[in-house]
């Protein structure tokens, strides 16, 4: 294949990488039409090097999952609280739950979080019916319901689910726009924020343990918003926040002022210069803040199962990289869901199964 013997001659990193990405997109079509050998080599190899130009730090996913998980869920969003991993499954629209041990996560069927109709929160005597959920968070906890996570549907209704008691429903107050999507939520500084690609903006509700998300929306941005519309995840930490765009790179957010100060990252290197990552060669799917213990930004590139890590700054810490020679992970195709336990170790979602490996 012309670019893999051009990209093993190159001496330049950012042509290199396209050069073994254009060769690993290659091999990617040459084995689903086939399987051949000589493309999964080609693969394997492009794999590698591609690491090795970023500077990749290697570790060992292991199947998580002890019982085979339904055949047809598609994981997606990741999350823990405690001894507990929730993943939505982007088929049904539910959350499971699953219990962690040491031989890795096992499913908790006591517990609930599915579509259907559900009594009103604070308001008993109605009935209201959630469709399949589109995003959810974890809840802090002492809230007096119980509830442990609320999910939200495309159209705004709000599943608030608990661990032991019964699930409740609930409406966000929508903004008067013509327009309104909910795109994804995050929960930051005692508020949600709904992602809302239509209008191209943010819309900050306040939470309350007592009474949920009950309040009218405020757009985060007002006047100032960037161009929100091509996002296709988000994270927010503090007042920073993170807009992964459909091209792989990312929009860096600072309100600390009276305006948000907001900047387009394309590439990243590291201080010492050993790693240089061109965003728009990846595909990254899912940006996440992890607020314990360091604080930092994972972004995940699914085709390759990579994650980037970076300093609520923006700054290079890391890129860690699977064990390419581990057999479960190098089957992987896409992966469809990443996420960080409260061991602080990673976690990956295939369409029905999760990997885990330890923080390297």
């Amino acid at each position: 294949m012309n670019a893999a013997r051009e990209a093993i001659a190159e001496n330049e990193p950012k042509k290199e990488e396209s050069l073994w990405t254009e060769a690993l997109n290659y091999a990617g079509q040459s084995i689903s039409y086939g399987n051949t050998s000589s493309a999964k080599s080609l693969r394997q190899e492009a794999l590698l090097q591609i690491d090795k130009i970023n500077g990749g730090i290697s570790t060992v996913y292991n199947r998580a999952n002890q019982s085979i998980l339904p055949q047809g869920l598609n994981i997606t969003e990741i999350a823990s609280s405690g001894q507990y991993t929730y993943a939505l499954d982007s088929t049904s629209g539910s959350v499971f739950r699953f219990v962690s041990s040491g031989s890795g996560l096992s499913l908790d069927s006591s517990f609930s979080c599915t579509p259907g109709i559900y009594k009103e929160f604070q308001n008993e005597d109605e009935s209201l019916k959630v469709g399949p959920l589109v995003d959810y968070v974890i809840l802090p906890s002492g809230n007096p319901h119980s509830f442990v996570l609320a999910g939200i549907d495309a159209d705004a209704n709000i599943l608030y689910c608990s661990g032991y008691a019964a699930n409740q429903a609930g409406r966000l107050i929508k903004p008067s726009t013509e327009k309104f999507s909910v795109d994804a939520i995050a929960l930051s500084n005692n508020a949600l924020y709904v992602l809302d690609t239509e209008a191209s903006a943010v819309w900050e509700f306040i939470y309350s343990k007592s009474d949920g998300f009950c309040f009218e929306p405020s757009n985060f941005y007002g006047s100032y918003s960037p161009y929100l519309s091509d996002v296709i995840d988000f994270a927010m930490y503090k007042d920073y926040a993170y807009y992964l765009k459909s091209n792989g790179t990312f929009l860096l957010c600072d309100y600390t002022g009276y305006r948000p100060d907001c900047k387009t990252i394309t590439d990243i290197q590291s201080d010492d210069g050993s790693a240089h990552i061109d965003l728009s060669l990846h595909r990254f799917k899912k940006i996440m803040v992890n607020n314990s213990p360091d604080n930092s930004i994972y972004i995940m590139d699914a085709g390759m199962q990579t994650l980037l890590n970076l300093s609520v700054k923006g700054n290079f810490i890391r890129y860690i990289v699977p064990n390419r020679s581990s057999e479960d992970v190098s089957q992987i195709a896409e992966a469809t869901g990443f996420g960080i336990t409260g061991q602080n170790r990673l976690l990956w979602g295939y369409r029905n199964e999760l990997y885990i490996g330890n923080m390297p």
